[in-house]
């Protein structure tokens, strides 16, 4: 049975009730999921209050005056109710339950933030086979452009482990995604707005069938409307679920890359030739700068755990005719 509703529960009180998580993959379509709400199930429309036209109208119009008492007058409607739904739920009597997966974690990891490749420390030979007299260790900063020793640089070792290293890994804070609340006896309630009779009972019109009221689990239904029906509604639910994501250290490597020139200062680029992760002049003549220049090939590490849960909030009782 699907209902449609005008609702105010804000004088309904705490009762407890089998929630047991769990149902069907079938049984219904499910609604989609939702924020949490107080517990209470807040404010959706309100019970007419004010006299528009009395009992009198109301009879005159074929309708009938229905004393509402703590329960609030709505209409059964379908399931897409040609406009928003005043309520989503599920029936938990009768065998009806209610379950909900976790969250979908989207979150990820920024591209990292200034890039680059630790500097490196090289020796050069005198020879351009890597051999003969070694100079000190120079250390080569990326795109840094550093003279050689004079007359004494014909080759080096090109290192073999180069770290990446950045100014830090960001997440991109995006939200995860929350599946829908699935209930097993699913209940759509379609807003439609009832006349008052007066400030104690409502004019259900003639002639408009599935008329039903709703309130808390302790009153009496409403004379003519003694089917009595158990409900959760999904604007009462406390969805608390969520991920927790985390940016790591880079990870990666950077692969090694060198330009040398003739002159001091990095202007004249000189062919080259690296074997067995020796580097020298193309020619066998010596170099007086060199550049360093890698390319970087890293990644942020990303963690993500999801966590929460939902958490029904009261039962309503529904009383309709049939």
């Amino acid at each position: 049975m699907l209902v449609g509703c005008t609702l105010d529960f804000d004088g309904v009180g705490p009762h407890g009730g089998d929630t047991s998580p769990g149902g069907s993959s079938n049984g219904g379509e499910p609604s989609t999921g939702g924020q949490g709400g107080d517990g209470r199930g807040g404010e959706m429309g309100g019970a007419p209050t004010t006299n528009t036209g009395g009992a009198s109208a109301c009879e005159t119009a074929g309708g009938t005056c229905v004393p509402h008492g703590t329960f609030t007058g709505f209409r059964v409607g379908a399931n897409d109710c040609g406009a928003i739904p005043a309520f989503r739920g599920g029936y938990i009597d009768q065998g009806g339950q209610f379950d909900a997966a976790g969250a979908t974690c989207n979150c990820g990891c920024n591209p990292p933030e200034l890039l680059g490749c630790a500097p490196v420390s090289v020796s050069f030979y005198d020879e351009a086979q890597c051999g003969g007299a070694q100079t000190q260790a120079y250390s080569l900063a990326e795109e840094t452009c550093v003279t050689t020793p004079a007359a004494a640089a014909y080759s080096f070792k090109i290192p073999t482990t180069i770290s990446a290293v950045n100014a830090g890994c960001t997440s991109n804070g995006l939200p995860p995604t929350l599946p829908p609340i699935y209930f097993s006896d699913p209940i759509v309630g379609c807003d439609v707005g009832l006349s008052a009779c007066d400030d104690t009972s409502t004019c259900v019109p003639g002639g408009v069938d599935n008329i039903c009221f709703i309130g808390d689990d302790t009153g009496t239904c409403p004379p003519g409307y003694d089917v009595r029906r158990t409900i959760l509604i999904e604007k009462d639910f406390s969805d608390t679920r969520n991920c927790s994501c985390a940016c790591g250290s880079v990870t990666g490597t950077c692969v090694p890359g060198f330009d040398i020139y003739s002159d001091t200062g990095c202007g004249n680029i000189e062919p080259q030739v690296i074997e067995s992760g020796c580097l020298r002049d193309n020619a066998f003549t010596s170099f007086n700068s060199v550049k360093y220049r890698p390319t970087v090939n890293a990644s942020c590490q990303t963690t993500y755990v999801a966590g929460g849960g939902v958490e029904p909030g009261l039962p309503r009782a529904i009383c309709c005719s049939q």
